[in-house]
């Protein structure tokens, strides 16, 4: 059986409200082979000539209407699927962790999200639908908890 690649790249993002860090998470509309009910990170293919952050960006700004910096590369996922047509394929999604920064407009049009959440951590983490991503937002609030630790150091 052949395996076609592809390539993505998203981003955790993250923001500060009351001393509290909330982290966003989607949820794409139901449709094709997937449960209605799944929440990930944004994320989506990278295009000719974007480079993996780059398309980080411009995904969690497109499917989210958020503006955000990155601090850092948290991961690189590997997964195994099948499209609709049972064509096996092999995603590497690069995860970024993101600050942010501006709320904006969200291109609903092109992106098929039916919603976005601003959840504390734990919230977060179970609603993620899949162990891979759960595991990325483990790594991403460490991550943030040692850039933090960091900075009270100068």
């Amino acid at each position: 059986m052949r395996t076609s690649r592809e390539f993505s790249a998203g981003g955790i993002v993250f923001k500060k409200v009351n001393d509290q860090t909330l982290w966003l998470i989607v949820q794409p509309e139901g449709g094709g082979h997937w449960s209605k009910d799944r929440f990930q990170f944004p994320k989506g293919l990278i295009e000719t000539g974007e480079k993996a952050p780059q398309t980080a960006k411009r995904e969690v700004a497109e499917e989210t209407g958020v503006r955000a910096d990155i601090v850092q590369k948290i991961d690189s996922l590997k997964i195994f699927f099948f499209d609709e047509e049972k064509n096996r394929i092999q995603k590497t999604i690069t995860l970024f962790l993101m600050e942010f920064k501006q709320e904006g407009e969200r291109q609903e049009d092109e992106e098929k999200i039916k919603e976005i959440f601003w959840l504390p951590y734990e919230e977060a983490l179970q609603k993620l639908t899949f162990d891979t991503e759960k595991k990325a937002l483990e790594k991403a609030r460490k991550i943030l908890e040692e850039k933090v630790k960091q900075q009270r150091l100068f």
